[in-house]
């Protein structure tokens, strides 16, 4: 006798491995996890099939290396799954033409390694030489243009044939998405060519397409910009590398004597941006946005060992990719400079802006650590001790901006070490528990930056390195509170704060002139204008505009100067304590400089250097170098000379009313609820708090105190304290 619900229970089950046959057989099924950003306790969060996910991450060179596949093992046993490397291409051999033999055998590999890798690949779209060989005018001899259409046409279609394949394969489960890069590393120019040495004809067309769209094909136009009577959208060349370096008014190009340098910068970011957003929207669309597009981008904060990124690098259109909802994530590593323990961790990009914009922040921690070669430089820690409270020193740095970060090695065994694996496990730990926390910015400081700056600027370190690069990593670093960065196009979006700093702002549009006005000069807020804001506008250079943007009469040196600022004012609010002999200024001349000249400003310091360096020289007639003058609603201080030390900014941000956790010198991090204090030298702290509130080291997750505004901790030299902070 039949029975009818054993036959009903077989059919099932007969019914249910016939769905998973054709399922597995369908190649347009997507497997893959579920990955995107959302917003969750303040912060921009990855989310992996609906659940929270720290994002923390193991990335690798030549991943399938015996070696690596092990290193893969140990940060499995951390609890860190995230993998990412230099995937293996596109699998792009000719036209038309694709392999992904080499793809898949290094995907199984890596799954093997560790069954529960999720994965995002770097994935290069760079063109391959025979292309370059059969498009000669689309680029250079290594290296396709970004602004070639017929590039960004034939590599998106590989691009996407590589993700429809991926889809379809035994390890498509594995994959959250994909970090696309291009050019020689991170979307990135070639360093010696950004500025025109050594592209082809066809780059050069591709400008003067880009001018005559610029100036809507009227030529007048663009002669009238370029103060070129002959130059026309058949002739306008792209300018030499020589041009850029010489300015036209000392540091500056002035608009009103051509812009063929400035154009062109424009020009070089905005196609590299629209490259970005091109291959992003490729990613999205191809996996019905349900998985990541990570890219390289936004990078400001260079040192001088990397002149190249500042001006070259196609970076200065970050408000053109931040406005794009196919960008999931920007990532870039820290400075190079002052990477050594005791020195600090600062984004190379402008982190405040990213998270301002719903993009996570994926930190890459390339530390060389004591298990890297003796002379693998940047800072490299010489103990496993010391590579421990760097490791914290980072982590602390990319959780408190509202991100994450990934541990790179560039070679086998940067982090094989058993305690240095077991605080990477504690790391992992330390960030699950903040997801449940207010991971919001603490800061009650803005430093503010504008991007297209740099089209204004000659090619030259002397003045770009103290008023933005020394200035943040040496300095701003160590004021002892939180800081956040943003791009000058995010001033009427951006969260208030009690100081602003207006850094590198040497170019503002009369709509962010406007904003300024509106939002940041009232209030009760402090203003803290450094060199020349709001100098260059696009009719040409205004000293007047700077006076009436900073509140007060500025009067303009037309010289080249190598400026010193000694305080001599030592009873300002400001100035109270401060070393008597603090002075401050650059290594290289610079010029214009700037003085103020009003009678109504308080005087703090006084301006002086050397002027007519060659052939002979000479000391400058000294003057108000340093003022502030109280506007009624608001408070302004104007200080002519960049690098402004450490205390100095304290007493601004004191005076601002701005809470101060440290006055060591120590570099601090801090959210609502994770405050982090890397110290430069040993010895007891006394750690404020801004309320009372109940501490328990991050690490041991022992208590500290309780209901206190106020603890005091020992720390070694080089030392990272970490610490969870919450209400009674």
């Amino acid at each position: 006798m039949k029975n009818p619900i054993c036959d009903s229970f077989v059919s099932m089950i007969n019914l249910a491995i016939v769905l998973v046959m054709l399922l597995a057989a369908a190649p347009d099924v997507c497997w893959s996890a579920k990955a995107e950003v959302r917003q969750l306790n303040g912060a921009p969060t990855l989310f992996i099939d609906g659940e929270p996910s720290t994002g923390l991450m193991f990335w690798t060179g030549s991943i399938d290396k015996p070696a690596v596949l092990q290193h893969l093992k140990e940060f499995e046993a951390a609890g860190v799954n995230l993998v990412s490397f230099v995937g293996p291409g596109l699998g792009w051999k000719g036209p038309g033409q694709y392999d992904y033999t080499r793809v898949d055998d290094i995907m199984r590999k890596v799954v093997r390694a560790n069954p529960n890798a999720l994965i995002m690949p770097r994935i290069y779209v760079n063109a391959p030489s025979w292309w370059l060989k059969k498009h000669p005018d689309e680029g250079w001899r290594k290296r396709q243009s970004f602004a070639s259409s017929v590039w960004l046409k034939d590599a998106g279609e590989a691009l996407r044939r590589l993700i429809e394949h991926v889809q379809a394969s035994d390890y498509a489960d594995h994959f959250i998405g994909y970090h696309v890069e291009a050019g020689p590393c991170e979307w990135f120019w070639d360093w010696e060519s950004g500025s025109g040495h050594g592209w082809g004809s066809g780059h050069e067309q591709m400008f003067r397409r880009w001018l005559r769209n610029r100036y809507s094909g009227e030529v007048e136009r663009l002669r009238t910009a370029w103060c070129d009577t002959k130059v026309d959208f058949d002739t306008a060349q792209v300018p030499s590398y020589a041009k850029c370096r010489e300015g036209s008014f000392f540091e500056f190009f002035d608009p009103s004597k051509g812009r063929q340098v400035i154009d062109y910068r424009e020009f070089h970011s905005q196609v590299v941006a629209d490259a970005i957003l091109h291959f992003a929207r490729i990613v999205k669309e191809q996996t019905k946005r349900e998985q990541l597009c990570a890219v390289f981008y936004g990078y400001y904060f260079f040192g001088d060992e990397c002149l190249g990124g500042y001006f070259d690098s196609g970076h200065q259109a970050l408000a053109r990719v931040l406005a794009s909802g196919d960008v999931d994530a920007l990532c870039a590593p820290h400075n190079y400079q002052q990477r050594q323990p005791g020195g600090c961790c600062l984004p190379q990009l402008v982190s405040g802006s990213a998270r301002l914009h719903g993009k996570l922040y994926w930190h890459e921690d390339d530390t060389r650590t004591a298990c890297t070669p003796p002379k693998a430089g940047y800072g490299r820690c010489k103990t496993v001790r010391e590579s421990i409270e760097v490791l914290r020193r980072n982590f602390a740095c990319a959780t408190s901006l509202g991100g994450t970060l990934w541990w790179m090695q560039q070679s086998p065994g940067w982090f094989s070490d058993p305690q240095i694996m077991e605080s990477i496990g504690k790391f992992r730990h330390t960030a699950e528990s903040l997801l449940k926390r207010d991971r919001s910015s603490a800061a009650e400081i803005a430093v503010i930056v504008n991007e297209r700056s740099c089209q204004y600027l000659r090619r030259s370190t002397s003045l770009i390195d103290p008023l933005v690069a020394d200035q943040m990593v040496e300095q701003m670093v160590r004021i002892g509170a939180p800081v956040d960065t943003y791009i000058a196009a995010d001033l009427a979006e951006m969260p208030e704060y009690k100081l602003y700093i207006v850094l590198n702002a040497l170019y503002l549009t009369p709509e962010q002139r406007k904003v300024i006005r509106q939002r940041i000069c009232g209030n009760n807020h402090t203003v803290l204008w450094v060199y020349g804001p709001g100098f260059v506008t696009d009719e040409g250079l205004s000293v007047e505009n700077t006076s009436e943007l900073v509140g007060m009469r500025l009067r303009m040196v037309p010289d080249w100067v190598r400026p010193r600022l000694a305080l001599t004012n030592m009873d300002h609010n400001i100035t109270r304590g401060l070393p008597p002999g603090l002075s401050f200024g650059t290594h290289n001349p610079i010029g214009p400089i700037f003085f103020c000249d009003d009678t109504e400003a308080e005087i703090l310091g006084q301006l002086t250097g050397m002027r007519g360096l060659r052939p002979t020289h000479y000391e400058i007639d000294g003057g108000p170098g340093l003022a502030v003058k109280d506007m009624g609603t608001w408070r302004s201080v104007w200080c002519g000379v960049p690098n402004l030390p450490a205390p100095l900014l304290r007493g601004i941000a004191r005076w601002a009313g701005v809470h101060i956790y440290s006055d060591q010198d120590d570099v601090v991090y801090a959210t609502h609820s994770l405050l982090a204090i890397h110290a430069r030298h040993g010895g007891q702290r006394s750690v404020l708090l801004p309320k009372a509130m109940d501490v328990v080291d991050a690490f041991t997750e022992q208590p500290v105190a309780k209901g206190v505004r106020e603890f005091r901790v020992n720390l070694a030299p080089n030392q990272t304290g970490l610490w969870l902070i919450s209400a009674p």
